[in-house]
């Protein structure tokens, strides 16, 4: 067999070997890296969706006055806590910067120096006056915006 020859077929078995080991690296990591991603993002959406759910919940049982202060508050409280969890990771591992917690918080110094609130902080059930539930549906509306916004960033990250 001359040595061209021989060449040849080390030279078909080098590229074939090559080839399986760069297949096999694009067949396994890629696409567990994708979803691994995918996974990670639908985790944080499913999150800031609950937060969202919970929050528009909170601001339908105020506007129909079936919440008392003392619960008022304490909701959002823990919204604000978990959002903030959320965010911070979010904004962490996906490299974004995201803000949406400062919705609730807005939101929940409005509604706790509303004056409804101040002259009925002991009361079973909150009343509040028409301009303050307005204001309130508009506050939420604008947090379900930018929770939608914040969605679309997170699904945008590579």
């Amino acid at each position: 067999m001359p040595l061209s020859d021989l060449t040849d077929w080390v030279s078909i078995g080098v590229d074939l070997v090559v080839g399986l080991i760069i297949g096999g690296v694009l067949a396994y990591f890629i696409p567990k890296r994708l979803n691994d991603s995918r996974s990670l993002k639908d985790f944080y959406i499913s999150e800031i969706r609950d937060v969202k759910v919970e929050f528009n919940e909170l601001c339908k049982q105020i506007s129909i006055g079936k919440m008392n202060a003392v619960v008022m508050k304490e909701t959002f409280k823990q919204l604000s806590i978990r959002l903030n969890d959320i965010q911070y990771s979010v904004n962490n591992h996906l490299k974004l910067d995201l803000n949406i917690v400062s919705f609730i918080e807005s939101t929940q110094g409005f509604i706790t120096s509303a004056d409804e609130i101040n002259e009925q902080y002991e009361s079973e059930y909150l009343i509040l006056a028409s301009a303050t539930k307005r204001e309130l549906v508009e506050r939420q509306e604008l947090f379900n915006r930018n929770v939608l916004s914040a969605i679309a960033r997170i699904n945008d990250v590579d």
